[in-house]
């Protein structure tokens, strides 16, 4: 064998080898990158199989119209779920905001049953959610309490007994929501609890605007 044929052998295995290193960088450069989309970034190409049950109970606690009940700020707060509570929260927030029976929402940091202003309590019990990126799916349930008066404590009974004192119109309301879901498709973490949030949002800010009319 020449000595330039050998050299030209040489050259080429080196320059492979040169590439290997590069092309398992380029690989596992990959792998992260799609491994933080489906964790970090809002991805739902899926399709759902969306249910809930729900009811929702009120007492306006006097004979006067509950339409002259229009609050500067009602007091919002989510409890449990962690991530979902938050999403939830701000959405609750952003789609009553304004509303002349909310008016201005103010975020309360934790669960408060009496306050000097209308509070709305969200209560989400502990969350059977299973996530993967092509199939996810959930059942959640979630309970909420209005109190026009500030007095939520009603939300402590099983079942619920709205208490009203005085001749001022007050309302008071006690939600049961159900929902459960099975989605398929290319779906990440956050994409699903927005989904959620989105949903859940929907029909509690429904009935409780659909109530008001």
């Amino acid at each position: 064998m020449s000595a330039n044929h050998k050299t030209n052998e040489e050259y080429i295995s080196m320059k492979s080898k040169r590439w290997i290193p590069w092309v398992g960088i380029v690989f596992m450069t990959s792998i992260v990158i799609v491994v933080s989309a489906f964790l970090f970034a809002d991805i739902r190409l899926m399709s759902s199989r969306f249910t809930q049950n729900s009811s929702m109970a009120s007492s306006t606690g006097s004979t006067q119209s509950f339409q002259q009940i229009q609050p500067t700020k009602t007091g919002l707060v989510v409890g449990g779920g962690e991530r979902l509570a938050r999403e939830l929260q701000d959405r609750i927030a952003r789609q009553l905001e304004g509303n002349p029976l909310f008016g201005q929402i103010e975020l309360l940091p934790s669960i408060i049953d009496k306050t000097g202003y209308p509070i709305l309590v969200v209560e989400i019990a502990p969350p059977d959610i299973s996530w993967t990126p092509i199939v996810a799916q959930a059942d959640l349930k979630v309970t909420v309490s209005y109190a026009s008066d500030g007095d939520t404590s009603f939300r402590l009974t099983r079942p619920v007994e709205f208490k009203n004192t005085g001749e001022q119109p007050v309302l008071k309301r006690s939600g049961e929501y159900t929902f459960s879901d099975l989605s398929r498709g290319l779906i990440s973490s956050p994409g699903y609890i927005n989904y959620l949030a989105n949903q859940i949002t929907r029909s509690i800010v429904k009935d409780l605007t659909r109530e008001n009319e």
